[in-house]
């Protein structure tokens, strides 16, 4: 991140650590490390939240982390980017059921809309809709009218990626055995959504908080 800052001008290393870009935009980072741990994030809004690695969150994480995805600006546009490599096993499927990739007739790059129904048996549910609006659904017993959020998925491979497109990172890859090769190359397609999460390596996320800018573009690229 420092090196597409341009160095470490408005770095503060100190726990937190942050970044204050010259416009006035600050990024936090943070990690979650354990189940839980996410919940000091609690009232901390962001316009923008980068989530890294998102196959090693458990599911209960991301969906509490963008609860917190708010403005006070109404012309301010809310994001949140789930950037990850695809999960290499079974266990790390659990963040998948927050991207459109958990609806198995998505094509690549549209945008979909969804619902989120709530925790039926210890498994979140979203309803997938059929465009922009408000729907009914059952909260608390109640039946109420929620605005539908909309969601892309957007493909990469290392060739997207231009710190490493023209490296020997792909030739590494390559070097790979099956499945892990054709999955880190891009080939990635999801079959089932019913695995549980495993929590077992570091968890990192970035946010963004808008500063005083109406209009924020992310700097930072997502393409692995």
């Amino acid at each position: 991140m420092l090196s597409l800052n341009g160095g470490r001008e408005g770095f503060n290393g100190s726990p937190p650590p942050k970044l204050r870009r010259p416009d006035g935009r600050l990024i936090n980072l943070g990690a979650a490390q354990r189940v839980g741990d996410e919940q000091h994030r609690m009232g901390q809004g962001v316009d923008a939240l980068l989530i890294d690695e998102a196959t090693h969150f458990a599911e209960t994480q991301i969906r509490f982390l963008m609860g917190w995805v708010r403005t006070e600006d109404p012309k301010q546009r809310t994001r949140t980017v789930l950037a990850t490599n695809p999960p290499l096993t079974a266990e790390d499927c659990g963040s998948i059921r927050c991207s459109p990739v958990a609806r198995r007739d998505i094509s690549q790059s549209r945008q979909t809309w969804r619902v989120a129904l709530g925790d039926h048996g210890r498994r979140w549910q979203d309803k997938w809709v059929d465009g922009p609006g408000a729907y009914p659904i059952i909260i608390a017993g109640q039946q109420k009218m929620v605005q539908a959020k909309s969601r892309s998925y957007i493909p990469a491979s290392v060739r997207d990626n231009p710190y490493y497109a023209n490296t020997d990172y792909e030739r590494e890859l390559d070097a790979m055995p099956e499945p892990y090769r054709s999955i880190l190359l891009g080939k990635f397609k999801l079959h089932s959504t019913t695995h549980r999460t495993k929590l077992s390596q570091l968890r990192g996320y970035v946010s963004l908080r808008n500063a005083g800018s109406r209009r924020r573009r992310t700097e930072f690229p997502c393409a692995r």
